[in-house]
């Protein structure tokens, strides 16, 4: 087995020099190495920046584009009862003035006109105007006596009313508390007792 000893020809520390050589031949590999590694440093802050600017844009364009909502204009009418306004992003700011010249009408509802003798069936109906409803429950009788149960169930919603049209005839006129397309007049369920009374056909 041979035995090296360092330099005892020369006097030279070889081990040393040769250690120092091979060192300075890898410097370029440790160099390769680091620039490696920084250059994928700066890969991943590009990629964590570009997510970024990404995520800014998305939000920039929830701020300022269409569905923006801090962005919508609020209309106030000095008399609700009379019109309703909406406003938009896209309204001009100021005072409008605005001459109501007729009224929209309450939605009515009649009944067929009836002897006030006959007797309609039991039934049980839901009135409903602007999403609103209200149960009526009717034990059969006349129809004086459904307009009453109406009246006394469903206040809030319509106005019933009894009137005698020809001496012997008589109808039951509902109308909406509601003006306009909101205050439409609807039912569901007592098909029977509606469709025989007429207030549905």
């Amino acid at each position: 087995m041979p035995v090296t000893l360092g330099g005892v020809a020369s006097g030279m520390d070889t081990d040393s020099i040769i250690s120092k050589l091979l060192e300075v031949e890898s410097l370029p590999i440790k160099q390769y190495e680091q620039e490696k590694k920084l250059s994928n440093y700066k890969k991943d802050a590009l990629r964590n920046l570009q997510g970024k600017l990404k995520d800014l844009d998305s939000k920039a364009r929830d701020l300022y584009g269409f569905r923006a909502s801090f962005d919508d204009k609020l209309a106030v009418s000095s008399d609700a009862t009379v019109l309703d306004a909406r406003g938009t992003k896209q309204a001009d700011v100021g005072t409008k003035k605005i001459e109501v010249l007729q009224l929209a009408s309450a939605h009515k509802i009649s009944s067929d006109p009836m002897d006030a003798d006959k007797k309609l069936p039991a039934g049980s109906f839901t009135i409903i105007v602007n999403g609103i409803e209200k149960k009526v429950s009717f034990k059969g009788g006349r129809l004086k006596s459904l307009n009453d149960v109406i009246a006394e169930s469903a206040s809030d919603l319509v106005s019933a009313e009894y009137v005698n049209t020809d001496g012997t005839s008589n109808i039951i006129v509902l109308t909406s508390k509601i003006t306009g397309r909101k205050g439409e007049i609807n039912f569901t369920g007592g098909e029977e007792l509606l469709k025989e009374a007429g207030l549905i056909k």
